[in-house]
C-alpha cells in the first residue's frame, strides 16, 4: 500500500497495547490503541482503519462482538484477532463472523509482521477485485449500469416477476436528433449532455428501479411492480423534465431543446420473455420516433 496502513489495536492490558503500538511503529504502520470493544466501535465510526487487531477476551463487549460490529460498520476493514493458547475454538468462531486470521499469545514481532502483511495484502487484493467488478458492470462515462449488467438485472427481475406474479415495465429511451448535436459541438460536448441526462435519470427513478446506458445515446429503465399505464405516466413526466432542463447549446437543436423519446413495454402483458420485452420496448421507441419525437409510446397502443 502506498500510504501507511492505519491499524486499530483493541486490548484491555496496557502493556500489550504499548507493545503492539511499538511493533506498529517498527513495521511502518500508523496505530491507535483502545482498551474496550465499546471504544473500538466508537473509534471505527469516527475514523477509517485498514486493519483491526483485537483481543478476543475483553471486558464488556467481547472480541467476537467487536468483529461483528466492525464488519457491520465497514465490511472492507480486515480484522485479526488475538487469543491465548487453549482458546482456538473462539478464534475459529471469530473467523466465522468475518475475522481474517488469528494470532496466539504470547506473540513476537515476526509473527505480527507476517500475519499483518498477509491480511493487508488480502485487503488490497479484495479492493482490486471490487474495482474490477465495478468496471465490468458500470458504464465508464455516465456511471450508470452498462449494457451487459442491464441484461443480468432484467433476467433476474423477470424471474422474480414470474415467481411472485407482479408486472415489470421496461422503458427504452433515446435522445432525439443527438447526431446533430455531436456534429455541431463535437463528442466531448455530447458526452457532457449524456452525463447530465444520466444524472437526471438517477435522481428521477425510485430506489427499486434501475437505469442503464444501453449504448450510444440510448438508455433503459427497469420498473418493477409497475403496470403499463403507470410506466407511461412516469415516462411522460421524465420527458417533460428533460425538455425543461437547460443544456449547453440546445438552442441549435430542433425546437431549441434537448428532448427524449421513450418506448414502454410490460411483462407479462406485452412479452413472454426478457428478450421479447426488450424487442417490444424497442418497437415502441421506434413508433415514438416515427410519431415526431419528444413523445412516449406504449407497445401495442
Amino acid at each position: 500500500m502506498s500510504e501507511k496502513a492505519r491499524v486499530l489495536i483493541v486490548d484491555d492490558e496496557e502493556v500489550v497495547r504499548e507493545t503492539l503500538m511499538n511493533f506498529m511503529d517498527v513495521l511502518g504502520y500508523q496505530s491507535v490503541a483502545v482498551a474496550t470493544g465499546e471504544e473500538a466501535v466508537v473509534e471505527m465510526r469516527k475514523n477509517a482503519y485498514d486493519l483491526v487487531l483485537t483481543d478476543l477476551f475483553l471486558p464488556g463487549m467481547d472480541g467476537i462482538d467487536v468483529v461483528r460490529e466492525i464488519k457491520a460498520i465497514n465490511a472492507n476493514t480486515v480484522v485479526v484477532v488475538m487469543t491465548a493458547h487453549g482458546s482456538i475454538q473462539a478464534a475459529i468462531d471469530s473467523i466465522r463472523e468475518g475475522a481474517y486470521d488469528f494470532i496466539s499469545k504470547p506473540f513476537d514481532i515476526e509473527t505480527i509482521r507476517l500475519r499483518m502483511s498477509n491480511a493487508l495484502e488480502y485487503r488490497n487484493l479484495y479492493d482490486q477485485s471490487q474495482e474490477y467488478k465495478k468496471r465490468a458492470t458500470i458504464d465508464g462515462l455516465t456511471g450508470l449500469w452498462n449494457y451487459s449488467h442491464f441484461q443480468e438485472l432484467l433476467y433476474r427481475e423477470i424471474e422474480r416477476s414470474r415467481r411472485y406474479k407482479y408486472p415489470v415495465s421496461l422503458v427504452m429511451i433515446d435522445l432525439d436528433n443527438f447526431k446533430r448535436y455531436n456534429d455541431i459541438f463535437g463528442h466531448v460536448s455530447g458526452n457532457v449532455v449524456l452525463i447530465q441526462v444520466g444524472e437526471i435519470f438517477k435522481s428521477f427513478i425510485r430506489k427499486a428501479d434501475t437505469v442503464s446506458r444501453y449504448g450510444g445515446e440510448e438508455f433503459v429503465i427497469i420498473l418493477p411492480h409497475t403496470e403499463r399505464q403507470r410506466a407511461y405516466k412516469l415516462c411522460d413526466r421524465l420527458r417533460k423534465t428533460i425538455e425543461k432542463e437547460a443544456f449547453e447549446g440546445e438552442e441549435s437543436m430542433p425546437g431549441g431543446r434537448i428532448t427524449i423519446s421513450s418506448g414502454v413495454a410490460t411483462f407479462p402483458d406485452d412479452a413472454a420473455t426478457a428478450e421479447e420485452l426488450v424487442d417490444h420496448a424497442d418497437k415502441a421507441l421506434y413508433e415514438a420516433k416515427r410519431s415526431g419525437r419528444n413523445v412516449v409510446c406504449s407497445y401495442g397502443e
